[in-house]
């Protein structure tokens, strides 16, 4: 990183941007199959329960889950009762 530090030219800037949102979307995936993982081994794990293993907030939770659900991969039946349900793609 320290490398990336010294060049102040608008690539470097650029490449730095690129490089920061690939580590990001990494993190995120490896999240997010951390959280599918979760559902999968125990269809009625609370949200807050994933917060605390990943320790993370809930609301970075809620955002992951929030992201599978609009992709339709993950749908949660029956209200904090109930459980998620993951579809197969």
């Amino acid at each position: 990183m320290n490398l990336l530090k010294k060049c102040h030219s608008k690539h470097c800037e650029e490449s730095r941007i690129k490089i920061l949102r690939s580590l990001r979307d990494l993190r995120m995936t490896k999240r997010v199959n951390f959280l599918e993982s979760s559902i999968r081994q125990n269809p009625k794990i609370s949200y807050r329960k994933m917060a605390q293993i990943l320790d993370i907030a809930d609301s970075a939770v809620k955002k992951h889950l929030k992201t599978l659900k609009n992709k339709t991969l993950l749908k949660r039946v029956g209200g904090t009762c109930g459980y998620w349900e993951i579809k197969e793609s």
